[in-house]
C-alpha cells in the first residue's frame, strides 16, 4: 500500500479506513512506509451514533495498516468535491 500511495504524491485521493470512515485530501508524504499525510484542506467523514459527521482539517496522520483502499480523483470530482466543502466552510 505504502508504494501505491508513494506514486500518487501530490494527487487527491479518498481513502477508506477500517473502521468506516473515508477522507479526501492531497497526498503529501508518506513516510517510514507506514504513515499516510494529507494536507490541502483534508475532509474526514466519519459516523457516530448512527449521524455522520464531517471534520475539516489543514492535516491528517493517517495509519497505513487503518487503509482498506484509495481512488484518485478524476479532475471533474476533485472540481466539485473541492467546490462543494468550501461552499461549505464559507
Amino acid at each position: 500500500m505504502a508504494e501505491q500511495l508513494k506514486k500518487n504524491i501530490g494527487e487527491i485521493v479518498v481513502v477508506f479506513e477500517r473502521d468506516g470512515s473515508f477522507v479526501f485530501g492531497t497526498i503529501k508524504d508518506v513516510q517510514d512506509d507506514s504513515i499516510l499525510i494529507l494536507g490541502d484542506l483534508s475532509f474526514k467523514f466519519i459516523c457516530f451514533c448512527g449521524s455522520p459527521n464531517q471534520f475539516t482539517v489543514e492535516k491528517f496522520v493517517i495509519s497505513i495498516c487503518e487503509i482498506t483502499e484509495f481512488g484518485v480523483l478524476l479532475p471533474a470530482q476533485r472540481d466539485a468535491i473541492l467546490n462543494a466543502f468550501q461552499n461549505q466552510l464559507r
